[in-house]
């Protein structure tokens, strides 16, 4: 196999083409229950452009996340993150589990806070594999067949219900979050002016103060390094840029106001400190391709 077959990257969608498994949502939602009849497509190192989540019930499957090994067991769960590597390497013959992909794009059109799951951005990149209790799989369990009963019966004529599959997801990340609050609270400390340490200070500020500061020299004047220091560390860290994190917060505000406020477009734009409608306007079509008003539109059709 060549290595430009071994290592490549890959959307939703292209995945959806290429290889023809699992149930999908527009492109953007997929969920692999038959991994042991996919292992073969899975078992080179894939970048999907999705944030991954493996669940196991029974048996085992031994993977790798940017290299290094990890085997899911009985009531384990483990999250890849976009800019990851993962690859299947083996699995037991009596497992069962699904792997779920999500995009970005489709996180952010749910009825869920990024800001929430975002703080647990390092534990995940410390330790993305979980050991959960029985009430704690069995509930995460009950929500995974739900979302594939709503799946199946889209493929069989009925239509189907976006909002309750959104949702449905949204807990089941919510519930897998649970988790890293336990880890989180056996961890707290950071050391001083460490990557870490500037990281996750990073998006406490970001977190409260995005809506009026998009400029990374804010940022690194309140953490006092440069703002070509801060860019590196964030993207050494995360993969991700500080200007990206910075409009992944405000696309994902924008979006959340669209969907379920009753704010003008100029009221949203004022909110998140835009000089102007228009400008505010270009700023989210340059992201996500579509002008405010039209995605208020679509999106509005699939409330009602």
């Amino acid at each position: 196999m060549k290595e430009s077959e071994q290592l490549f990257s890959i959307t939703i969608p292209e995945f959806i083409k290429k290889y023809g498994i699992g149930n999908a949502l527009n492109k953007n939602f997929i969920i692999i229950s038959d991994v042991a009849q996919s292992i073969e497509m899975l078992r080179f190192p894939l970048r999907v452009d999705a944030m991954l989540i493996g669940i196991t019930l029974n048996g085992y499957i031994r993977m790798t996340i940017n290299l290094r090994e990890w085997t899911m067991t009985e009531n384990s769960g483990i999250i890849c993150l976009p800019e990851n590597l993962l690859g299947v390497q083996s699995i037991s013959p009596d497992y069962k589990g699904a792997i779920i992909g999500v995009s970005l794009s489709y996180l952010r059109n749910m009825n869920i806070d990024l800001k929430k799951i975002i703080p647990y951005y390092m534990s995940v990149c410390n330790h993305p594999l979980m050991q959960l209790s029985n009430d704690e799989m069995g509930i995460i369990s009950r929500l995974y067949n739900l979302i594939i009963s709503i799946l199946m019966e889209e493929v069989i004529g009925k239509n189907r219900n976006e909002e309750v599959v959104a949702n449905l997801l949204a807990a089941l990340i919510f519930r897998m979050c649970d988790h890293f609050d336990r880890i989180n609270q056996e961890n707290r400390v950071l050391k001083t002016k460490s990557k870490e340490y500037y990281f996750v200070r990073f998006m406490d500020l970001l977190q409260r103060d995005f809506r009026h500061h998009r400029d990374i020299g804010y940022y690194s004047d309140q953490l006092v390094i440069t703002p070509k220091y801060l860019s590196k560390l964030i993207k050494d860290i995360s993969g991700l840029s500080a200007a990206q994190w910075i409009d992944e917060f405000t696309v994902a505000e924008a979006s959340v106001l669209l969907k379920f406020s009753d704010k003008s477009i100029q009221q949203i734009a004022e909110y998140l400190d835009f000089p102007s409608q228009s400008f505010f306007s270009k700023y989210f079509k340059s992201h996500t391709g579509v002008s405010p008003s039209e995605w208020r539109g679509n999106n509005l059709k699939k409330l009602f």
